[in-house]
């Protein structure tokens, strides 16, 4: 019985230890980021406008690439991400997000969240700037 016990023990011990194991290396795949989308064209039928509220933005290297980790919430579960802009006006950087939405559809009145890497900027751009101004509001990152 005290052998039964002993190795119980050791076999919780050893599954213990192996299920608290960290990963501390962050990796680059689409999983790391949550309510990952990409940019979509409005269709055919007509549309509007959309709305996009940013949360926050964080500068990441995804791959071999440096870009900005955009995050926040589209109005409804029918607004979709269209473009991302960004131009430098007198050392400034500024992002332009424009969504759309189908404008007959029936959607859910609900926030919807998102996440966009905007990989468009240079390495010296990437590096030089901690703050950005998007949709006419200031960041940092």
């Amino acid at each position: 019985m005290p052998r039964l016990f002993l190795l119980a023990t050791a076999a919780f011990w050893v599954i213990g230890a192996c299920a608290s194991t960290d990963n501390k290396e962050q990796s680059d795949t689409a999983d790391s980021y949550p309510h990952l989308i990409e940019l979509k064209e409005p269709n055919k039928t007509a549309s509007q406008p959309g709305k996009v509220y940013i949360d926050s933005v964080r500068h990441i290297t995804s791959g071999a690439h440096e870009g900005l980790l955009i995050a926040g919430n589209l109005s409804d579960g029918c607004t979709h991400l269209k473009s991302v802009n960004h131009r430098i006006e007198e050392d400034t950087l500024i992002l332009e997000l424009s969504a759309w939405r189908n404008t007959g559809a029936m959607c859910t009145q609900a926030l919807v969240p998102f996440s966009y890497i905007y990989e468009k900027l240079d390495s010296v751009e990437a590096a030089a700037y901690s703050q950005a101004i998007i949709n006419g509001k200031t960041y940092s990152f």
